[in-house]
């Protein structure tokens, strides 16, 4: 599950997330890892898109 951070600021709206390959590296899976990367980018991708 990935945790979306939303909230007004001055009339702007923010919004954060954790990054899924920060949480993965606790897993000593290489392909996990770069799963987590592809997610993370393509996520960041929909977060600029929705400015």
């Amino acid at each position: 599950m990935i945790l979306r951070k939303r909230y007004d600021d001055e009339g702007n709206t923010k919004i954060g997330m954790p990054k899924p390959s920060a949480l993965i590296q606790m897993v000593e899976d290489d392909e996990l890892k770069e799963f987590a990367k592809n997610i993370e980018d393509r996520l960041i991708v929909c977060i600029d898109k929705s400015k």
